[in-house]
């Protein structure tokens, strides 16, 4: 089940919070305007990147690029006019033919610089490579643009130390409208459970962002309420009238709870109409009975049968007895395998005092690991529930593993795959690990 979603509430009826919109700011951004026979408005360096006719998404041209040095990274780059504390949907068409290498491939980013040419920061969207005979889109969503960006840059580029051909067309950066409401559940802190030892408290950490909407922030309240399933009638409310622009951490007392499941509403209110702007859910159970095998409790430690377990260990490849001979040595208590154990693996791993965090990270169709059963979306949902039912009651597992570093544009497909190991095994949490650190509350919902 879903930890939380995002309801909201519009004038219009559709807005398309967290998404592009408005005009585009690429100028020439089908490259069809040329000056001196090259694409006016990008840097386009030569002998890498020229216009062409063979390929076009939309029009008669595209950008293209073709490499068979390794050693030569160029880049064709347009310079932006970008706002400081917004972010931008970027997206560009791409097709591909033999690039090579080990980086991602043909893909767009924006980067910004300080006025002296310091560099600040990007975003930088996933690519393509080997051969795709049809356009395929690069998409991302960037960080905020900082207050002392003055060069801003959208880039067309091959990763570095890759060679082949390549073609853009359709660049596109958009702002994003940001959803004037952004929560945050910190207590009940995992998978919102209430248990016998609490919390007795309910703590949001609500974001309010009111720059899209038509009212200031000092007209705008919080309200929030839990709603048993099924029922309307609240069981439990908080106004909170005093906000701020920015981060709220609002609370309400929780009253004695019968089990079952139950919804905790956080709205976004207009005062003077006293009209729902936004609506945050949040999922919160009120559980019953011995805890599970492996659990984090509210005080965010991780609590192996009954006891506190703090977990210190490694990355590794595959298993040998021989390494975890020498690794017990050490006061290791777990390993994190970029492959997934066998069951003979994982007996091994036990018959050592061991825990493992099993990688199922890889479970995505169209990523360079997924293995071999996993084709098409459709494969990621059958082959993540199979793993979890065939490993969820060996002794050596910790936690699963679901992602390492995915992009945002993939948001809907990590949180599905939380909600199916959450569905098989609730005695078990689940871990990722991100770069993407000024990301990190956007990925809430697809880990524990």
């Amino acid at each position: 089940m879903a930890t939380a979603v995002c309801l909201i509430a519009t004038q219009a009826g559709a807005q398309q919070w967290g998404e592009g919109s408005g005009p585009n700011l690429v100028a020439n951004p089908s490259f069809e305007r040329l000056e001196e026979g090259r694409p006016a408005q990008w840097s386009a360096p030569t002998p890498v990147y020229s216009s062409s006719e063979e390929h076009a998404r939309t029009g008669q041209r595209s950008l293209k690029y073709v490499n068979d040095d390794p050693g030569r990274y160029l880049l064709c780059s347009q310079a932006i006019d970008l706002q400081p504390d917004k972010r931008y949907e970027l997206s560009a068409w791409v097709r591909t033919e033999g690039v090579e290498g080990e980086g991602s491939g043909a893909t767009v980013c924006l980067e910004w610089y300080d006025a002296d040419g310091e560099y600040l920061g990007g975003s930088y969207p996933p690519g393509y490579k080997g051969d795709t005979t049809e356009w395929a889109e690069v998409r991302g969503i960037s960080r905020r643009i900082p207050d002392g960006a003055a060069d801003i840059r959208v880039v067309c580029y091959v990763r570095k130390e890759m060679t082949g051909t390549a073609w853009w067309d359709d660049v596109s950066v958009r702002i994003v409208r940001e959803r004037p409401l952004q929560c945050v559940l910190m207590r009940p802190n995992y998978r919102g459970w209430v248990t016998d030892e609490g919390p007795d408290v309910a703590e949001v950490l609500a974001e309010v962002i009111p720059d899209d909407l038509e009212v200031g922030v000092e007209q705008l309240s919080l309200e929030l309420s839990l709603l048993p399933a099924e029922a309307d009638r609240p069981v439990a409310s908080q106004a909170i009238d005093a906000i701020a622009p920015g981060e709220n951490q609002v609370s309400m007392p929780l009253p004695e709870l019968e089990p079952g499941q139950y919804t905790l509403q956080v709205s976004l209110v207009r005062d003077d109409t006293e009209r729902v702007l936004a609506t945050d859910e949040h999922d919160v159970v009120r559980r019953t009975g011995p805890m599970p095998t492996v659990y984090i409790d509210q005080h965010n430690r991780l609590i192996v049968d009954g006891q506190p377990f703090f977990p210190l260990g490694m990355y590794w490849g595959g298993v040998t007895e021989e390494d975890l001979k020498t690794y017990v040595e050490a006061p290791f208590n777990c390993l994190m395998p970029y492959g997934r154990p066998n069951e003979e693996k994982m007996d091994l791993i036990d018959s050592y005092g061991l825990k493992c965090i099993y990688s199922i990270k890889d479970f995505y169709a169209g990523t360079k690991w997924a293995p071999d059963f996993i084709d098409s979306v459709e494969d990621e949902e059958p082959a993540v529930r199979e793993t979890v039912r065939q490993y969820r009651d060996h002794p050596a597992l910790l936690a699963w593993y679901l992602n390492d570093e995915r992009p945002l544009s993939m948001l809907d497909r990590l949180i599905a795959h939380q909600e199916w190991v959450e569905e098989e095994d609730p005695n078990h949490p689940t871990w990722v690990v991100l770069w993407q650190v000024n990301q990190v509350r956007q990925y809430i919902r697809s880990f524990d």
